[in-house]
C-alpha cells in the first residue's frame, strides 16, 4: 500500500496541488492543526496534578506527568514514573 498525502483543495491556475501540512497518525494520513506556524499534534500525552496526588498509571508510554506546586516532571514508561526535571517553575 502506498503512502497518499493529503493535496491541497484549490491550486493556484497552472501549478499542481502540494501537500497541506499533516502528520501521519499510525494509520493514515490527517491535516494538521495548529497557528502561527505550530503544529497541534493530539498524541501529545500529559497529566498534572500536586505531589501528594497518586500518578495515573493508565496511560501510554511517554505521558509528561507535572507536578503544580513543585514544578517537578516525570514520564510514564509503562511501568513506573520517572523524574526527568526539577522545578522547571524556578528560572520563571
Amino acid at each position: 500500500m502506498a503512502d497518499t498525502l493529503i493535496r491541497e483543495l484549490n491550486p493556484p491556475t497552472g501549478r499542481i496541488a502540494s501537500p497541506t501540512p499533516q502528520y501521519w497518525n499510525g494509520t493514515a494520513y490527517e491535516k494538521a492543526e495548529g497557528h502561527d506556524g505550530a503544529i497541534y499534534a493530539s498524541d501529545i500525552y500529559d497529566a498534572r496534578g500536586l505531589s501528594t496526588d497518586d500518578k495515573p498509571t493508565d496511560r501510554p508510554k511517554g505521558t509528561i506527568y507535572t507536578e503544580v506546586d513543585t514544578g517537578d516532571l516525570y514520564i510514564w514508561d509503562g511501568t513506573l514514573w520517572s523524574k526527568i526535571a526539577d522545578d522547571i517553575w524556578s528560572d520563571l
